[in-house]
Protein backbone atom coordinates (compact mmCIF):
# COMPACT_ATOMS: atom_id res chain seq x y z
CA UNK A 1 0.00 0.00 0.00
CA UNK A 2 1.48 3.33 -1.10
CA UNK A 3 3.20 5.36 1.79
CA UNK A 4 0.87 8.59 0.83
CA UNK A 5 -2.71 6.74 1.59
CA UNK A 6 -1.20 4.66 4.43
CA UNK A 7 -0.47 7.86 6.20
CA UNK A 8 -3.81 9.12 5.61
CA UNK A 9 -4.89 7.10 8.99
CA UNK A 10 -4.67 10.32 10.41
CA UNK A 11 -6.71 12.04 8.61
CA UNK A 12 -13.67 5.48 4.77
CA UNK A 13 -14.07 1.64 5.26
CA UNK A 14 -15.22 -1.95 6.79
CA UNK A 15 -14.13 -2.07 3.48
CA UNK A 16 -16.97 -0.61 2.16
CA UNK A 17 -16.71 1.67 3.71
CA UNK A 18 -16.95 4.40 5.85
CA UNK A 19 -16.38 7.87 6.80
CA UNK A 20 -14.75 10.55 8.31
CA UNK A 21 -12.68 9.74 11.31
CA UNK A 22 -14.88 12.54 13.35
CA UNK A 23 -17.43 9.91 13.04
CA UNK A 24 -15.60 6.59 13.71
CA UNK A 25 -14.55 6.00 9.70
CA UNK A 26 -18.52 5.29 9.59
CA UNK A 27 -20.25 6.04 6.76
CA UNK A 28 -22.78 8.57 6.64
CA UNK A 29 -23.70 7.97 2.56
CA UNK A 30 -27.43 9.70 3.86
CA UNK A 31 -25.74 12.98 3.74
CA UNK A 32 -22.96 12.40 1.23
CA UNK A 33 -25.01 13.57 -1.77
CA UNK A 34 -25.65 16.97 1.05
CA UNK A 35 -21.88 16.73 1.41
CA UNK A 36 -20.40 16.47 -2.37
CA UNK A 37 -20.78 20.50 -3.36
CA UNK A 38 -19.19 21.36 0.21
CA UNK A 39 -16.10 18.59 -0.39
CA UNK A 40 -15.72 19.23 -4.02
CA UNK A 41 -15.32 23.08 -3.47
CA UNK A 42 -12.84 24.58 -5.35
CA UNK A 43 -13.47 21.34 -7.99
CA UNK A 44 -16.96 22.58 -8.41
CA UNK A 45 -15.90 24.36 -11.78
CA UNK A 46 -13.92 21.12 -13.33
CA UNK A 47 -17.70 19.68 -14.23
CA UNK A 48 -18.97 16.43 -14.03
CA UNK A 49 -17.18 14.29 -16.89
CA UNK A 50 -13.84 15.68 -15.23
CA UNK A 51 -15.11 14.10 -12.04
CA UNK A 52 -15.83 10.79 -13.34
CA UNK A 53 -12.69 10.77 -15.52
CA UNK A 54 -10.85 11.15 -11.98
CA UNK A 55 -12.70 8.87 -10.39
CA UNK A 56 -12.15 5.60 -12.69
CA UNK A 57 -8.09 6.96 -12.88
CA UNK A 58 -8.49 6.14 -8.56
CA UNK A 59 -10.48 3.00 -9.55
CA UNK A 60 -8.07 1.63 -11.81
CA UNK A 61 -5.00 2.13 -9.95
CA UNK A 62 -6.68 1.08 -6.71
CA UNK A 63 -5.51 4.55 -5.14
CA UNK A 64 -7.12 4.31 -1.81
CA UNK A 65 -6.11 3.46 1.45
CA UNK A 66 -7.47 1.28 4.02
CA UNK A 67 -7.41 1.48 7.71
CA UNK A 68 -9.05 -0.89 10.52
CA UNK A 69 -10.44 -0.06 14.18
CA UNK A 70 -10.32 -2.67 16.35
CA UNK A 71 -13.96 -4.58 17.89
CA UNK A 72 -13.22 -5.64 21.30
CA UNK A 73 -15.31 -8.54 23.44
CA UNK A 74 -16.20 -6.94 26.71
CA UNK A 75 -16.18 -10.47 28.41
CA UNK A 76 -13.00 -11.44 27.73
CA UNK A 77 -11.11 -7.97 26.61
CA UNK A 78 -9.78 -9.25 23.48
CA UNK A 79 -10.49 -8.53 20.08
CA UNK A 80 -13.17 -9.59 18.30
CA UNK A 81 -12.07 -8.40 14.48
CA UNK A 82 -11.41 -4.89 12.62
CA UNK A 83 -13.64 -2.85 10.95
CA UNK A 84 -12.44 -1.76 7.93
CA UNK A 85 -12.33 1.93 6.45
CA UNK A 86 -11.61 3.48 3.54
CA UNK A 87 -8.98 6.58 3.06
CA UNK A 88 -9.31 8.13 -0.25
CA UNK A 89 -6.54 9.83 -1.76
CA UNK A 90 -5.95 12.79 0.47
CA UNK A 91 -5.58 15.57 -2.15
CA UNK A 92 -8.27 16.15 -4.69
CA UNK A 93 -12.37 15.94 -4.11
CA UNK A 94 -12.58 12.68 -3.27
CA UNK A 95 -10.82 12.96 -0.32
CA UNK A 96 -14.03 13.07 2.11
CA UNK A 97 -15.77 9.64 2.19
CA UNK A 98 -19.12 10.91 1.96
CA UNK A 99 -18.38 12.55 -1.45
CA UNK A 100 -15.90 9.28 -2.80
CA UNK A 101 -18.69 6.99 -2.14
CA UNK A 102 -22.05 9.25 -2.72
CA UNK A 103 -20.62 10.43 -6.23
CA UNK A 104 -20.00 6.61 -6.65
CA UNK A 105 -23.58 5.46 -6.36
CA UNK A 106 -24.51 8.85 -7.97
CA UNK A 107 -22.71 8.14 -11.71
CA UNK A 108 -23.70 3.86 -10.99
CA UNK A 109 -19.98 2.77 -9.82
CA UNK A 110 -20.35 1.79 -6.65
CA UNK A 111 -20.02 -1.68 -7.25
CA UNK A 112 -16.80 -1.34 -8.58
CA UNK A 113 -15.61 0.87 -6.48
CA UNK A 114 -16.68 -1.38 -3.12
CA UNK A 115 -15.04 -4.28 -5.10
CA UNK A 116 -11.75 -2.75 -4.80
CA UNK A 117 -12.04 -1.57 -1.41
CA UNK A 118 -13.42 -5.38 -0.27
CA UNK A 119 -10.24 -6.55 -2.03
CA UNK A 120 -7.68 -3.95 -0.63
CA UNK A 121 -9.22 -4.46 2.98
CA UNK A 122 -8.68 -8.53 2.81
CA UNK A 123 -5.39 -8.17 1.25
CA UNK A 124 -3.89 -5.98 3.90
CA UNK A 125 -5.54 -7.17 7.10
CA UNK A 126 -2.69 -9.63 8.21
CA UNK A 127 -2.93 -12.66 10.15
CA UNK A 128 -5.55 -13.31 12.37
CA UNK A 129 -6.63 -15.82 14.80
CA UNK A 130 -9.07 -18.39 13.24
CA UNK A 131 -12.06 -16.77 15.75
CA UNK A 132 -12.06 -13.12 14.48
CA UNK A 133 -13.72 -11.12 11.62
CA UNK A 134 -13.04 -8.15 9.35
CA UNK A 135 -16.05 -6.21 9.18
CA UNK A 136 -16.86 -4.87 5.36
CA UNK A 137 -19.57 -2.75 4.91
CA UNK A 138 -21.63 -3.21 1.68
CA UNK A 139 -24.57 -1.06 0.49
CA UNK A 140 -28.07 -3.52 0.24
CA UNK A 141 -27.60 -2.53 -3.84
CA UNK A 142 -24.01 -4.09 -3.80
CA UNK A 143 -25.37 -7.65 -2.27
CA UNK A 144 -28.01 -7.86 -5.53
CA UNK A 145 -25.51 -7.14 -7.97
CA UNK A 146 -25.25 -10.40 -10.29
CA UNK A 147 -21.34 -9.85 -10.46
CA UNK A 148 -21.28 -9.90 -6.04
CA UNK A 149 -22.87 -12.88 -6.68
CA UNK A 150 -19.89 -14.46 -8.67
CA UNK A 151 -17.76 -15.16 -5.64
CA UNK A 152 -15.41 -12.49 -6.57
CA UNK A 153 -15.19 -12.13 -2.72
CA UNK A 154 -15.06 -15.77 -1.78
CA UNK A 155 -11.63 -15.65 -4.32
CA UNK A 156 -10.17 -13.40 -2.75
CA UNK A 157 -11.01 -14.21 1.03
CA UNK A 158 -9.46 -18.11 0.42
CA UNK A 159 -6.54 -15.96 -1.37
CA UNK A 160 -5.66 -14.40 2.00
CA UNK A 161 -5.80 -17.61 4.02
CA UNK A 162 -9.55 -16.84 5.61
CA UNK A 163 -13.05 -18.58 5.62
CA UNK A 164 -16.14 -17.06 5.01
CA UNK A 165 -16.91 -17.00 8.62
CA UNK A 166 -14.07 -14.68 9.10
CA UNK A 167 -16.13 -11.98 7.13
CA UNK A 168 -18.84 -10.33 8.66
CA UNK A 169 -21.05 -7.76 5.91
CA UNK A 170 -22.13 -4.62 7.54
CA UNK A 171 -25.94 -3.10 5.88
CA UNK A 172 -26.08 0.55 7.48
CA UNK A 173 -29.67 1.21 8.46
CA UNK A 174 -29.17 4.61 6.60
CA UNK A 175 -29.59 2.86 3.67
CA UNK A 176 -33.50 2.41 2.56
CA UNK A 177 -34.13 -0.94 1.04
CA UNK A 178 -37.45 -1.03 -0.63
CA UNK A 179 -37.67 -4.48 -1.73
CA UNK A 180 -36.99 -6.82 2.14
CA UNK A 181 -38.18 -9.89 -0.02
CA UNK A 182 -35.20 -10.04 -2.28
CA UNK A 183 -32.54 -8.21 -0.37
CA UNK A 184 -33.38 -11.38 2.01
CA UNK A 185 -32.92 -13.99 -0.85
CA UNK A 186 -29.62 -12.67 -1.75
CA UNK A 187 -28.63 -12.63 2.03
CA UNK A 188 -29.13 -16.20 2.17
CA UNK A 189 -27.10 -16.86 -0.48
CA UNK A 190 -24.26 -15.31 1.18
CA UNK A 191 -24.95 -16.93 4.67
CA UNK A 192 -25.19 -20.53 2.92
CA UNK A 193 -21.50 -20.05 2.26
CA UNK A 194 -20.62 -19.21 5.80
CA UNK A 195 -20.91 -15.15 5.52
CA UNK A 196 -22.04 -13.58 8.53
CA UNK A 197 -24.37 -10.28 8.56
CA UNK A 198 -24.47 -7.29 10.65
CA UNK A 199 -27.13 -4.48 10.75
CA UNK A 200 -24.97 -1.27 11.82
CA UNK A 201 -26.15 2.27 13.03
CA UNK A 202 -28.95 0.94 14.64
CA UNK A 203 -30.53 3.95 16.85
CA UNK A 204 -29.59 6.48 14.47
CA UNK A 205 -32.23 9.46 13.32
CA UNK A 206 -34.27 7.77 11.00
CA UNK A 207 -33.24 4.00 11.25
CA UNK A 208 -36.34 1.12 11.67
CA UNK A 209 -36.52 -1.85 13.69
CA UNK A 210 -38.03 -3.55 10.64
CA UNK A 211 -34.32 -4.07 9.34
CA UNK A 212 -33.45 -6.23 12.07
CA UNK A 213 -36.50 -8.64 12.04
CA UNK A 214 -36.16 -9.20 7.94
CA UNK A 215 -32.16 -9.40 8.10
CA UNK A 216 -31.93 -11.72 11.80
CA UNK A 217 -28.48 -10.19 12.11
CA UNK A 218 -25.45 -12.09 13.55
CA UNK A 219 -24.34 -8.47 15.02
CA UNK A 220 -26.82 -5.67 16.17
CA UNK A 221 -23.92 -2.55 15.77
CA UNK A 222 -25.71 0.44 17.89
CA UNK A 223 -24.97 3.82 16.36
CA UNK A 224 -22.73 6.29 18.32
CA UNK A 225 -25.81 8.57 18.61
CA UNK A 226 -26.94 6.14 21.60
CA UNK A 227 -23.77 6.02 22.98
CA UNK A 228 -22.85 9.74 23.68
CA UNK A 229 -23.10 10.77 26.92
CA UNK A 230 -24.26 7.60 27.81
CA UNK A 231 -22.92 7.57 31.44
CA UNK A 232 -25.31 10.13 32.48
CA UNK A 233 -28.11 9.57 30.23
CA UNK A 234 -30.54 6.73 31.87
CA UNK A 235 -32.63 7.03 28.89
CA UNK A 236 -30.14 5.94 26.60
CA UNK A 237 -28.43 3.05 28.77
CA UNK A 238 -31.74 1.54 29.00
CA UNK A 239 -32.27 1.77 25.04
CA UNK A 240 -29.00 -0.07 25.07
CA UNK A 241 -29.88 -2.75 27.59
CA UNK A 242 -33.05 -3.66 25.78
CA UNK A 243 -31.60 -4.19 22.84
CA UNK A 244 -29.20 -5.95 24.41
CA UNK A 245 -31.56 -8.45 25.92
CA UNK A 246 -33.42 -8.88 22.53
CA UNK A 247 -30.02 -9.75 20.62
CA UNK A 248 -29.81 -12.69 23.01
CA UNK A 249 -33.49 -13.36 22.45
CA UNK A 250 -32.85 -13.81 18.74
CA UNK A 251 -28.94 -15.32 19.00
CA UNK A 252 -27.44 -12.00 17.99
CA UNK A 253 -24.84 -9.90 19.77
CA UNK A 254 -24.67 -6.20 20.41
CA UNK A 255 -21.29 -4.03 19.41
CA UNK A 256 -21.79 -0.66 20.60
CA UNK A 257 -19.90 2.24 18.36
CA UNK A 258 -18.31 5.13 19.16
CA UNK A 259 -17.59 4.82 22.61
CA UNK A 260 -14.79 7.77 23.11
CA UNK A 261 -14.11 7.98 26.93
CA UNK A 262 -13.99 5.53 30.04
CA UNK A 263 -16.74 6.97 31.67
CA UNK A 264 -18.86 5.39 28.28
CA UNK A 265 -17.19 2.55 28.32
CA UNK A 266 -17.94 1.85 31.87
CA UNK A 267 -21.73 2.39 31.41
CA UNK A 268 -21.52 0.30 27.82
CA UNK A 269 -20.46 -2.48 30.00
CA UNK A 270 -23.12 -2.09 32.64
CA UNK A 271 -25.91 -2.48 29.67
CA UNK A 272 -24.67 -6.20 29.35
CA UNK A 273 -23.80 -5.15 25.75
CA UNK A 274 -21.39 -7.75 24.24
CA UNK A 275 -18.76 -5.96 21.77
CA UNK A 276 -17.62 -2.64 22.02
CA UNK A 277 -15.80 -0.17 19.37
CA UNK A 278 -14.50 3.26 19.68
CA UNK A 279 -11.29 6.03 19.75
CA UNK A 280 -10.97 4.75 23.40
CA UNK A 281 -10.76 1.38 22.63
CA UNK A 282 -8.78 2.07 19.40
CA UNK A 283 -8.70 4.73 16.51
CA UNK A 284 -8.86 3.37 12.83
CA UNK A 285 -5.10 2.95 11.87
CA UNK A 286 -2.82 1.07 9.53
CA UNK A 287 -1.37 -1.47 10.60
CA UNK A 288 -4.11 -3.08 12.11
CA UNK A 289 -4.00 -1.71 15.68
CA UNK A 290 -4.73 -3.46 19.12
CA UNK A 291 -6.75 -1.26 22.09
CA UNK A 292 -4.86 -0.50 25.05
CA UNK A 293 -4.71 -3.30 27.37
CA UNK A 294 -4.14 -0.77 30.40
CA UNK A 295 -7.33 1.33 29.83
CA UNK A 296 -9.85 -2.16 29.33
CA UNK A 297 -8.24 -3.83 32.19
CA UNK A 298 -9.09 -0.72 34.60
CA UNK A 299 -12.93 -1.27 33.26
CA UNK A 300 -12.59 -5.06 32.73
CA UNK A 301 -10.27 -6.14 35.19
CA UNK A 302 -11.97 -9.33 36.35
CA UNK A 303 -13.27 -10.27 33.09
CA UNK A 304 -10.01 -9.73 31.27
CA UNK A 305 -8.06 -11.43 33.83
CA UNK A 306 -10.20 -14.39 33.72
CA UNK A 307 -9.76 -14.39 29.72
CA UNK A 308 -6.33 -13.95 30.06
Amino acid sequence: MPEDFRSGVANHGGCVLLGPEAKDGKRRSGAALQEAPRAVGRYADVGKAALVSEFREILNGARLGIVYQPVVCFCSGEVLGWEALTRGPRDGPFASPEFLFGFAEEVGLLYGLEKICRRLALEGLGAMEPHQKVFLNIHPSTVRDPNFVRGETMAVVRQVGLRPDNVVFEVTERHCIKDFAGFDRALEHYRSQGYLVAVDDVGSGFSSLQSIAEIRPDFIKIDMALVRGINTNMVKRALVETFASFAEKIGSFVIVEGIETEEELVAVVATGAHYGQGYFLGRPAFPKPYPDREALTRVLAPAVSRGS
